[in-house]
């Protein structure tokens, strides 16, 4: 099967939602596309702080509350989002390697790395924050 596509206009849709999330109180500390390549898709990744502090659900419910208020509405719906919590393994391991050169993953693009043990195929990070 041949791999679903990152294109310049999914980026700039989830940047307009990573504005939009962050406008209406959603605390963003970093956002990043994913590649899962078993169900051969990307998701839109947040990681915050409001995972941890009111859990998923509410979580989620934000996110969907800002999908919905787009008009027109942008091509990304609350199914290819991922929330995770600010400790998530992946993250940590975004931030030490952002710890190593700061700012160096902003709006980068990584492909078949280890990070924190774990393998990504494939990822466009827009910001990690300490």
């Amino acid at each position: 099967m041949d791999k679903t596509i990152l294109v310049e206009k999914d980026i700039e849709e989830g940047r307009k939602v990573i504005v939009a999330l962050q406008k209406n109180g959603f605390p963003v500390n970093s956002a990043f596309w994913l590649y899962k390549p078993e169900p051969d898709e990307w998701r839109l990744t947040f990681a915050s702080p409001l995972y941890d502090e009111q859990g998923p659900f509410k979580a989620y419910s934000f996110v969907q509350k800002v999908l919905a208020k787009f008009s027109p509405s942008v091509g990304i719906s609350v199914a290819e989002t991922t929330v995770l919590s600010d400790k998530d393994e992946l993250v940590e391991g975004l931030r030490y390697l952002d710890k190593q050169n700061p700012g160096i993953l902003s709006n980068m693009r990584l492909r078949g790395n280890s990070i924190k043990n774990r393998y990504v195929d494939d990822i466009y990070i827009y910001y990690v924050t300490p």
